[in-house]
């Protein structure tokens, strides 16, 4: 979130500027973007960037809050296998536009030479999680599947398919193959339907 400035009221026009500014930047340059950069790019001065983030991590965490790559809701479709494919279908809508996308990419591809941005994909780790865990609890509570669920791997599967093909720089899936996807998914499970026989497809 972008930082609460000091002795002075924000003005609304130089924080969208300055958050446009670092939305393209990132997306077409990648995560070496200074403040000098993201201050030209917007025509504002230096100081106004750095009041409204302290530090470079400030300025990634504001950028993916705002794209959406932070948290979806967990739906609530009825079913798992419902529920699996509206969470994919989302995470596809989300990666799939710009700039998120683009900065996406670049923080898959930076990460493993910089903790900063490790650090950044473990908290987008941790919140994605917690979506799955809601999810795999309706399922619990439906009845469609037992308590004992791998819940960290259906996270991880469900992450690193998307890390894996926007490293890639791979097309995303589309609707059949969301729903293949959710189907291999909930049938990995064992889910249950009303009469307690696995869901087959």
């Amino acid at each position: 979130m972008i930082a609460k400035t000091r002795g002075r009221k924000p003005d609304p026009e130089v924080d969208a500027a300055i958050r446009a500014a670092v939305d393209t930047l990132i997306a077409e340059k990648g995560l070496d973007v200074t403040y000098d950069q993201v201050a030209a790019y917007a025509r504002v001065g230096r100081a106004s960037v750095f009041r409204r983030y302290p530090t470079k991590r400030d300025m990634l965490l504001d950028a993916i809050e705002r794209t959406g790559g932070a948290r979806l809701p967990a739906p609530d479709t009825g079913s798992l296998r419902g529920d699996l494919v509206t969470l994919i279908a989302g995470m596809t809508e989300v990666y799939g536009a710009m700039p998120m996308s683009g900065i996406s990419r670049n923080l898959f591809a930076e990460a493993p030479n910089d903790p900063q941005i490790l650090f950044i994909l473990r908290e987008l780790n941790a919140r994605r999680q917690e979506v799955v865990d809601v999810i795999l609890d309706q399922a619990v509570r439906r009845g469609e599947i037992g308590v004992g669920a791998p819940r960290k791997a259906i996270g991880d599967l469900i992450a690193g398919y998307f890390v894996g093909l926007l490293t890639a720089r791979q097309d995303l899936p589309g609707t059949a193959e969301i729903d293949r996807l959710a189907g291999l998914l909930a049938d990995g499970l064992g889910v249950r339907t009303s009469t307690g026989v696995a869901a087959r497809n």
